[in-house]
Formats: structure tokens, sequence, C-alpha cells
């Protein structure tokens, strides 16, 4: 671990732009002519745009402030001339987290600066169009677009949250993102399509990608950047562990599984449809039985647990997504599955979701013949009252959640659902 290299938090960073130091005659040529040596020998080397660290203060209260200078690339030739200002560059990167744990890491592809290198996946930072300002948004759309092009994979920069910012050699300083985890699985699948759809004869910048889960596999892997051991060490000790009254996740036999019925398609949760729920947690009319919309500070921990996780299934009609269902441990009785469902209003009105919950009960059923499977809705639904006894289930209790009474309607263990009876839904 370099001892060179220290962390900040990130997440009141503040950015001031200002005026990069004056360079004297001789110093720009020298410069100049170290560049031209330098892209002699790199022909993939270009002098593109980029964000200098100026300064980087810290002030009583950790609240850091950045200020830097837009320059060009080739600026880093000044760290060879003894008597010149030493830029220090400004990047971000993404701490990609798979489900079950772990980080992702990637080699550096040959053609590149530091060829054989690991890293996060991430990127040099270049100056906003004018008129915009260099703030975390701005650093949140970079970062998210440095993923999709190192890695394949797609995420929403609003579910990214600066993490951790650190300054290390040359005073390079990096702002590091965390990212909601998926499964390695996937993760890998983006990254192989990204490397058969690059055009022939173009290299990727990360040809090769791994997962980590402490500074101490590192040495394994050869070469690494200065900030990862330490990055991942504060890494590791801040994993998150189980919460106090979390429900427990429902491990069926066989995940991920896909499932399909005449006009719906579905299949385990993604990035991708982040947006779907945001809009099922913050819609009243959905959230009327529920407790009302989900409180805004938890769902960036409700997004960051959903990719992936098993027994929640997106459910797709035409390919769109429409709403979800999902499949838990019941927190109220050992050895129960709770069944749930969500759909966008604009679902409703022709069983579709009946008949998603039907195939996902009849998953249930041939997986575990002898599981109880229970479902909890308010008194006051009698749509999903409706839905339920259609299906099969039988009310066996009431209890009070969300300051409202719930009845409790369970499918009693080797009781099959019911087939849904042909015509519209009652």
């Amino acid at each position: 671990m370099s001892p060179a290299v220290e962390l900040f938090d990130a997440q009141h960073l503040e950015l001031v732009e200002t005026a990069a130091p004056v360079l004297s005659a001789e110093e720009r040529a020298t410069m100049d002519r170290i560049w031209a040596r330098d892209t002699a020998g790199n022909p993939a080397l270009f002098d593109g745009p980029a964000v200098a660290c100026v300064a980087l203060q810290v002030g009583a209260s950790g609240r850091p402030v950045l200020s830097w200078a837009p320059v060009t690339y080739r600026y880093r030739a000044l760290r060879l001339i003894p008597s010149a200002w030493k830029p220090s560059s400004v990047f971000v990167t993404v701490l990609q987290r798979v489900t079950g744990g772990g980080l992702v890491v990637g080699r550096e592809a040959g053609w590149t600066a530091h060829p054989g290198r690991w890293q996060l996946p991430g990127g040099s930072v270049e100056p906003p169009p004018a008129g915009q300002p260099l703030d975390l948004a701005f650093l949140r759309r970079h970062a998210a677009r440095e993923l999709a092009e190192e890695v394949g994979l797609r995420t929403d920069p609003d579910d990214l949250q600066a993490w951790a910012m650190s300054q290390g050699e040359h005073g390079n300083i990096g702002i590091h993102f965390a990212a909601p985890p998926v499964p390695e699985a996937l993760l890998r699948r983006h990254h192989q399509e990204l490397l058969t759809t690059l055009a022939a004869g173009a290299e990727p910048e990360l040809e090769q990608i791994e997962v980590v889960t402490s500074a101490g596999q590192l040495p394994a892997l050869g070469l690494v950047v200065d900030y990862l051991p330490p990055l991942l060490a504060r890494w590791s000790a801040a994993r998150p562990q189980a919460r106090t009254g979390e429900t427990p996740q429902w491990r069926p036999a066989r995940w991920p599984a896909a499932l399909a019925t005449d006009r719906l398609r579905l299949r385990p949760v993604e990035v991708g449809d982040h947006p779907l729920l945001r809009t099922l947690w913050s819609d009243p009319a959905v959230r009327r039985y529920l407790g009302g919309p989900v409180d805004p500070d938890q769902v960036g921990q409700r997004l960051a647990d959903a990719p992936g996780r098993p027994g929640h299934f997106t459910v797709t009609l035409d390919g769109a997504p429409i709403g979800r269902v999902t499949v838990d441990q019941d927190h109220r009785a050992a050895g129960r599955a709770e069944v749930s469902y969500e759909f966008l209003p604009s679902a409703g009105g022709c069983g579709l979701a009946a008949e998603a919950v039907a195939e996902v009960l009849r998953w249930v059923r041939a997986a575990e013949p002898e599981r109880e499977i229970v479902a909890v809705t308010q008194a006051a639904n009698d749509r999903s009252r409706r839905l339920l006894e259609r299906l099969g289930l039988s009310v066996t209790g009431h209890l009070v959640e969300y300051g409202a009474e719930q009845v409790e309607y369970v499918l009693a263990p080797g009781v099959p659902s019911r087939e849904l009876p042909a015509g519209p839904p009652s």
C-alpha cells in the first residue's frame, strides 16, 4: 500500500475553476519537445483537453476544495522539467460492486499510457462545455460514460454515489463513485459483448476484468494503480453488514430464472430497471396501500440491493417493464415465502398482475412443493384481495402494518395455485 496516497470524503467536494500557472517560453518549448518524443513512441496519445488540479485544500470541517484549470494532455510533460509547475491530473473511477461482494478491476490494454496496469473503470476528466459547471453532477455523468465505454455496463448517473477522493502519485486527484451491485455473470457478459462489438482493429481500454474483495488479492494481479490498495482496504472495512430488521433474501434452488406467460416475460431485476423502480416507489397511486411513497433517503439503498436479487422479477410486456413480483422469506414467521407485487397504473384493468403473480406462484410451488406461501394486503385493497382469492390463497388472519389493518393470505403447503380462468379478470 502506498503511504503517499491520502483519502478524503467526497460527498461535499467543492470545485473552483482557476487559471493555470504561466509557463516561461523555455518551459513551453521543452514541454513541446517531450510531448513530440512521447507521441512518436506511442501514436495513440493525443493532446486532448484535460482538467488539472492547481490546488487542493481541506478545511477544519474536512470539506475539500479543489481548484482546477483547463489544460491539455501535453501538460503532463511538465513533470519532467525541474523548474516548471507540476500539474496533477483529475480523474474519476467507478467502484462497480457485484452481487454478493467484490469490486471490478480491469487491466489496461497495451496501447494505453500504462499498459498492463490494473485499475478501477474510469478515466481523466475533461473540462465541461462552455456555460456548464464542473461539479459532482458533471463528474457522475463522466464516470457513468467511462463505465459504459470500458466495461459495457450502462448505469444511471444518479445512481452513482460520491464515495471517496484520493490524492496520490504526482498529487493526482481521483473522485471515486460507488455504483449499485450487479450480478458478476451479467457484468462479464457486458464486457465480452463490448469486446466483440469493437470496430475491426480497435482495442479495448480494459482488456481483462476481474473481481476482487480485498487489498490482499492485488499482489497476485501484478502492477496496480497507487490509489487501489488503500481504496479497496477502506471499502472492505466499510462494507455494510446485514441491516437489523431487513427482510432476508429467499434463495431459490435455481437462480437466475426466466418465466413467461402468454403475454408477459419475467426476468431478474437489472440496473436498467431503476427508472421503473423509482416510479413504483414514488407513485402515490402504486403506494396507496403500502404506507405511501418510499422515503427518498431509502431509495438509494433499495436500488443498490435490487439488481440480481434472488426471487425478484421484473415483469415486461412487449419488452417494456411494467411492474415487479418478488418472493422473499417472510419476516413474520420462519419458513414461509412471501409474495408481493407492484405494477404501474397504466398496466391495470386487464389481468396482467394476476397473470404474473400466478406464474411466480407456480414457479415457487414447482421448486418447493411443501413451502407455505403468504401474501399480505391492506383490508381496504379490494382489488388485491380479489386477485389473491382468485389465485387460490385463503385468509388466515389479520394484523396491523403501515398504520392500517392488513389481511394475511396463505397458499398452504402442497396446494397448487389455481389456473386462471379464461376471460376478463373479475
